[in-house]
């Protein structure tokens, strides 16, 4: 996953909601729902659609794909 996007305070907020420090979020044995709580929480509002977090537990993991696919695009470019 590429975070090179992020601002310090999106990384900030993300390891707030998580409770996981940003360091460990890649790493295999890191519990991963609060992980894609706070990412959908900081791309819906970069999207303009900000989401509770109370919406974004309710979503399921096809509802939440495409919040994720921009941050996997960047790290497989296609030429």
């Amino acid at each position: 996953m590429n975070f090179d996007s992020f601002t310090i305070a999106e990384i900030r907020l993300m390891e707030e909601i998580s409770g996981v420090s940003f360091r460990q979020i890649e790493k295999e044995t890191t519990p991963i729902g609060g992980i894609f709580q706070a990412i959908i929480f900081v791309v819906a509002r970069r999207m303009g659609k900000p989401l509770t977090l109370d919406e974004i537990d309710a979503l399921s993991m096809k509802e939440a794909e495409p919040y994720f696919e921009g941050l996997y695009e960047a790290e497989n470019p296609t030429n």
